[in-house]
């Protein structure tokens, strides 16, 4: 089993810890969404030592492993960079060091522990989340037509571009500047870069991607890696979400969490426009949850982490809802977004205003 490798600590006297072992970027992501202001993290980190009479820090100063434990005020992740931070006051530590500000960097193979008050149903559910083999870790989706291709891999949280090729055509009356051979030679050297591989998709419209299927397979470079082919209509990013849809992918694991954020989105936006069984907004979603309506909820990951939200989520909790959290860097999610940063599917229509 890969990614968030979740234990709660057996020791009596540290109830509401979890240790948490990071594998992948992916892990990292949904540690940002589960970690929210206010909890404890704590890990061992390297600070300088500090000596009374010091004017000044030198660059080469020794550092030390201390072991630290923060409230956290601010944890910040860059996509695709294989970093998190995690920042807050130290609140226990060496007394020479509790009271001050510090950042905790969090990478793959790193171990922290965190500490809630109340683990959350939404949160416990992104930690069994994490924990399931998503299609995408390892395979490399090739999309191209006769013009230009592009290297994609799909994370949790995103998909994630790894370079453009150019085929030389272009414009009308184009001129070929170089072979096909010599197009499908420079893909081949850019897959060969990507040594983790297990399954390389290559999709596209036209006949460019069979052309291309034919000519890695006659290579025999890629024996031991499965090479298929997934017909789409679009040559660009949204390629993928075509892809993630066919019945092909299945066999080879769970199912992108991005097809799950974008089937959902299509379905909210379909039940808006005929004025269907679906709302939008906190207002309105904690106003329909009364009435008993709810059956499940759709969530940034911006909005999961605001304190009124989680208040929001312990109350639907005990209805039973289900709630779904989209990630902030996915186009689906950024519609999510724009219509309040939380949706709710309905079991029956509701008037609001009456």
């Amino acid at each position: 089993m890969r990614g968030l490798y979740l234990k709660t600590r057996d020791l009596p006297d540290e109830p509401g810890w979890k240790e948490v072992l990071i594998e992948n970027d992916d892990d990292l992501w949904y540690l940002r969404s589960i970690i929210s202001r206010g909890n404890l993290v704590r890990a061992t980190v390297l600070r300088r030592e500090e000596k009374k009479g010091d004017m000044e820090r030198s660059k080469e100063q020794k550092r030390t492993p201390t072991k630290v434990t923060v409230n956290v005020e601010e944890v910040f992740f860059q996509p695709f960079t294989g970093r998190l931070r995690i920042s807050g006051q130290i609140v226990e530590s060496s007394s020479e060091i509790k009271g001050n500000y510090q950042s905790i960097n969090v990478s793959p193979q790193d171990e922290v522990e965190i500490f809630k008050e109340n683990w959350s149903e939404a949160s416990e559910d992104l930690i069994g989340e994490a924990q399931l083999k998503w299609v995408g870790n390892d395979i490399l989706f090739v999309v191209l037509d006769d013009e230009q291709c592009d290297l994609f891999t799909i994370k949790a949280y995103g998909i994630e571009n790894h370079g453009r090729i150019f085929s030389g055509k272009s414009g009308k009356g184009y001129e070929q500047q170089k072979s096909a051979s010599t197009y499908y030679s420079e893909i081949e050297k850019a897959i060969n870069s990507f040594s983790a591989i297990k399954v390389i998709v290559i999709a596209g419209p036209g006949f460019e991607r069979e052309k291309l299927f034919d000519y890695l397979t006659q290579s025999g470079k890629f024996s031991k890696v499965k090479v298929t082919t997934i017909p789409t209509t679009r040559s660009d990013e949204n390629a993928i979400y075509e892809v993630l849809t066919d019945p092909s992918l299945a066999s080879l694991g769970n199912v992108s969490r991005l097809k799950t954020e974008k089937e959902k989105t299509e379905r909210v936006l379909k039940e808006i426009s005929r004025n269907g069984n679906v709302t939008y907004g906190y207002d309105n979603v904690l106003h329909t949850m009364n009435t008993g309506a709810i059956e499940e909820i759709l969530i940034t990951e911006t909005e999961f982490r605001k304190e009124r939200t989680l208040k929001l989520l312990e109350k639907a909790s005990s209805y039973g809802i289900r709630v779904t959290i989209f990630s902030d860097e996915t186009e689906y999610g950024k519609i999510i977004q724009g219509l309040g940063g939380i949706c709710a599917f309905l079991r029956y229509h509701v008037e609001f205003g009456t």
